[in-house]
């Protein structure tokens, strides 16, 4: 993990120069996809070699969330910036207690490997939902 922050910072200084030519939510997108990549491939391997490469599609994933992820809420929210910025910390804040209450129980029911399933098939479902959103 400690891969893939020393990465996040070059991602969020690439997303904020690439924001100009591919737009917002291509880069959500994109973020998002990696995220689906990551996640999706700790399911799929087991060697260090890949899990430390994927720690790059993890690095893009959070830095670009991170970086323009609250513009992008500010895009879709005009005239709201305040409530746009309340919303995204506050989904990041519900979305990390939510995680933990279902990691606990699907560990305790069913063991760590289904939490890796889990997290794969619901950043699928955020790909598909994100897809979705409209252009600003």
């Amino acid at each position: 993990m400690g891969t893939a922050a020393g990465i996040e910072i070059p991602a969020m200084l690439l997303a904020g120069y690439l924001v100009k030519r591919w737009g917002k939510r291509r880069l959500m997108l994109f973020a998002v996809a990696s995220g689906v990549v990551f996640y999706a491939g700790l399911v799929a391997f087991e060697s260090k070699t890949a899990l430390m490469l994927l720690q790059l599609f993890n690095a893009i994933f959070i830095g670009i969330i991170a970086g323009i992820g609250m513009l992008y809420f500010q895009d879709l929210m005009p005239g709201r910036a305040g409530s746009a910025t309340t919303l995204f910390t506050n989904s990041i804040s519900t979305g990390v207690i939510c995680a933990g209450i279902l990691q606990g129980a699907i560990v305790e029911n069913f063991g760590h490997e289904p939490v890796y399933w889990v997290i794969a098939m619901l950043s699928l479902v955020a790909f598909s939902l994100m897809w979705k959103v409209k252009d600003v």
